[in-house]
């Protein structure tokens, strides 16, 4: 039995997967028969705390923490843009230097809340698994930040799981359904999550899986929801039917109920929404081409997300599998969309539901890494990275398409003793050799000013398996090292 699980730490969902003594990737269920539980911790005032599961029976709004996926790894001005948003029943305090979240007089960190996550998988797993688990594969969404994947697995080694490795969902997804295995072939996985979009090219059959691209955008189905909410209380008049100091807590279950429409529109073509408790009870029917106009899937909205599935690299005819996943995969605007670009019907598996994918794949690759499961599966770069040399011009340290880990040094004559350092990163067609600042395609992913008391630096780009970046410059007259990071480089 492999001895690395797998975990899919969702916005709404924590999934968690194992490898059998056949090499076959299984879900981990608890007593009542569940394989998805609630991404969702309640703190109370005692001391104790729930989580998942009894976290939705038994919590408050107040006290009942939320969305770990959006939230970690949020700087202090994105968690206070939260707050003035009123997205959730509790607030994000800054204390010194530490943020905590007032859930209701309650005051854990968002580190508190995510280790409390990893920990109920740890302690479903064993008891599943009548064993210890101590190591896990954690996926993440295409793109996180590098502050995020360090807070998840912060948090996952503070539960007492040792990270194995962060891994992209897509490429996860990928695995999941064993496209390491048969024949040469590519696929595209299309992940619609709650605040993200994501497109990935893959290279799989074979015994390997290579990573060829990936686009991904800050919108999901978070942003479909809260559009859909907007509708909704204009459709009822809620402005107009509601007290102003019931206002508040009548937006929160317009919220709700949109929440609720969201997913009942996948498969129906109206819904009846019924808000009540205010004086006034305010029905509206709300029809799938309602929703479709309010989140602009003729205008603005779909074409952001249309540059994101649509790859740069490959023509839809290249593709021969096309994989869906994520909330917002069974959406009909999402499907024609899809289909529209590549005209391929989303590939089915008789053995996998999309939903569990990303988590079976987690467990394949830390099979992959054990040594269970002879195949390998593959990061690469998928952008060119490097410094610059003068005049704002590039030099490419990192070319796209190297496998990760990678860590390179060259070394620079200067000739001065202040300069800038800049981290270039070249998002556009070609190599970014010599590419000047200016070009659209050529990104400053951090710059620092430096003090050097010799003539030359030694610049060294390196990024280990999880995709988290560091920039080390060495001055070579007095051997001290300028380090720049937290810049992203998906």
């Amino acid at each position: 039995m492999g001895k690395t699980i797998g975990i899919d730490l969702g916005d709404t969902f924590i999934r968690i997967a194992y490898l059998d003594r056949f090499g076959q990737a299984k879900l981990i269920s608890d007593q009542a028969g569940l394989s998805a539980f609630p991404s969702k911790a309640s703190f109370q005032q005692n001391g104790n705390h729930r989580v998942g599961v009894e976290a939705e029976m038994f919590g408050t709004p107040e006290n009942t923490v939320l969305h770990p996926m959006t939230i970690a790894g949020l700087s202090w001005a994105e968690l206070q843009r939260l707050n003035e948003r009123g997205r959730y029943e509790y607030k994000f305090l800054r204390e010194r230097s530490r943020i905590v979240i007032d859930a209701h007089r309650v005051f854990p960190s968002i580190d508190d809340f995510l280790t409390l996550l990893f920990a109920h998988a740890k302690n479903l797993a064993e008891k599943y698994l009548k064993h210890e688990v101590d190591e896990a594969v954690v996926a993440v969404p295409d793109g996180a930040h590098d502050s995020k994947k360090i807070q998840i697995k912060r948090a996952c080694e503070l539960a007492g799981l040792q990270v194995k490795q962060l891994l992209n969902q897509t490429t996860a997804a990928a695995l999941g359904y064993r496209f390491d295995k048969g024949p040469r072939k590519k696929i595209v996985v299309i992940d619609i999550g709650s605040s993200h979009t994501s497109m990935s090219v893959i290279e799989g059959g074979a015994d390997r899986l290579d990573t060829v691209e990936v686009k991904h955008a800050g919108i999901g189905t978070n942003y479909f929801q809260e559009l859909l909410a907007k509708f909704i209380a204009d459709a009822i008049g809620l402005n107009e039917s509601v007290q102003p100091s019931d206002l508040p807590y009548a937006m929160k279950e317009v919220e709700y109920k949109a929440a609720e429409a969201l997913v009942e529109l996948s498969t129906k073509n109206s819904v009846v929404v019924s808000i009540g408790g205010f004086g006034r009870r305010l029905m509206k029917e709300i029809t799938r081409a309602d929703f479709e106009r309010c989140i602009g899937f003729v205008s603005n909205a779909s074409r952001e997300i249309k540059v994101v599935l649509s790859s740069d690299r490959i023509y839809p005819a290249q593709v021969n599998a096309l994989l869906l996943i994520g909330g917002g995969a069974n959406i009909p605007a999402i499907k024609r969309l899809v289909d529209s670009i590549y005209s391929k019907a989303p590939f089915v598996s008789d053995s996998v539901d999309p939903a569990y994918a990303v988590a079976m794949g987690a467990a394949v690759k830390g099979g992959i890494l054990d040594g269970t499961i002879k195949s390998t599966s593959v990061e690469r770069t998928v952008h060119d990275l490097g410094t610059f040399v003068a005049y704002d011009r590039m030099d490419v340290l990192i070319p796209k398409g190297v496998p990760l880990p990678v860590h390179v040094s060259k070394d620079y004559n200067l000739g001065m003793s202040r300069y800038t350092e800049k981290v270039y990163q070249w998002t556009g067609p070609g190599s970014g050799q010599d590419k000047r600042e200016g070009d659209p395609h050529l990104k400053v992913l951090a710059k620092k000013i430096l003090g050097v008391t010799g003539n030359g630096v030694r610049n060294t780009f390196i990024i280990d398996h999880n995709g988290v970046a560091k920039f080390v410059v060495t001055d070579k007259g007095s051997g001290e090292e300028f380090v720049l990071t937290g810049f992203d480089i998906n």
